[in-house]
């Protein structure tokens, strides 16, 4: 498997991971209850035609924050990765360390 295929599957089982957190968390049970309530109240409102308009809109909204949450999750990964690497740099085998240098 290559590091790409690794890190996407990597990726793929820490988003699920998130989503069952967010699915048992009561705020978000909250507030996706009513956005499906608004959504209904505007959908019974609307001709036909306009409901489909309406649906559509919802589904680009949400592959639209899939997509935004994707990104900003590979940013703090690549982020946390660079950190990490810095700080190896910094306290690595033959380097002194912070704490020791006060001493």
């Amino acid at each position: 498997m290559s590091f790409k295929d690794a890190r996407q599957a990597f990726l793929a089982v820490r988003c699920e991971d998130i989503s069952e957190r967010l699915a048992n968390s009561p705020e978000y049970k909250q507030l996706f209850s009513e956005k499906n309530e608004l959504l209904n109240s505007l959908k019974v409102k609307l001709a036909p035609e306009d409901r489909k308009l309406l649906l559509k809109l919802d589904e680009a909204e949400a592959v639209l924050a899939s997509l935004s949450e994707d990104v900003f999750y590979e940013a703090g990964l690549s982020d946390g990765v660079q950190i990490a690497q810095g700080l190896l740099l910094f306290t690595g085998p033959g380097r002194i360390r912070r704490e020791e240098n006060h001493a």
